[in-house]
């Protein structure tokens, strides 16, 4: 029993994999900004909201290069940071993944959910970030150096809602026509039936009724 067990798993791993590998998976870079400042981000002091001053702003916790993907319904805000190129020349560096936002915008909650802009700038953000392998969460502070890349940011946000909600309504109404389809298929093969009934009832030619 515990080897058709274990065989079991096995066979439904192996699908598992297969379905992963013949996923496809689409990506589109949308935003990349050489630089940004990352902070670490105090518990709030208040109910208003994060204040970019409380962040020691002189200080960053680090330097890194920000970029906006989507990958197929989720937008992804990857903090890239750099660091000695393993086999490289001296000097050398490489990108790495410093953290990640991975918004994953179903209706359920609004994008402040994952990136909030605090209340005393316009060029500093709150995102809550997430490692893929334990699921652990923390909010990290991002700022950028120019309002138009600030924007950048904000436009790409505003560009994704825009899209998923397109998505969403097109899918809605591919629901709608599918049961309505159904409804008419049915609603056909009932008048059918309702016709082949009553024609076994009706005279045949030359036939009458006798009383």
């Amino acid at each position: 029993m515990i080897g058709r067990t274990n065989a079991s798993k096995k066979v439904s791993n192996v699908e598992q994999n297969t379905e992963d590998e013949n996923k496809v998976v689409l990506e589109h870079k949308l935003l990349r900004v050489e630089e940004v400042f990352v902070y670490q981000v105090p518990p709030l002091k208040t109910s208003d909201g994060h204040r970019a001053e409380d962040w020691n702003l002189a200080n960053p916790a680090a330097t890194c290069a920000l970029n906006v993907i989507q990958r197929n319904s989720d937008l992804l805000i990857r903090l890239m940071g750099k660091r000695p190129k393993l086999d490289g020349p001296p000097g050398s560096t490489e990108e790495h993944l410093f953290a990640q936002c991975k918004v994953c915008y179903d209706g359920k909650h609004k994008v402040e959910y994952w990136v909030e802009s605090v209340v005393d700038s316009s060029r500093y953000f709150v995102i809550r970030c997430e490692d893929e392998n334990s699921r652990k969460q923390a909010f990290v502070g991002v700022g950028f150096r120019e309002r138009d890349e600030a924007l950048s940011l904000k436009m790409c946000l505003s560009d994704y809602i825009r899209s998923v909600d397109r998505e969403n309504k097109a899918l809605d109404l591919m629901t709608k026509k599918a049961e309505q389809d159904q409804l008419e298929e049915v609603a056909s093969e009932n008048d059918n039936e309702t016709c082949a009934s009553l024609s076994k009832l009706s005279f045949k030619e030359g036939e009458k009724n006798s009383y």
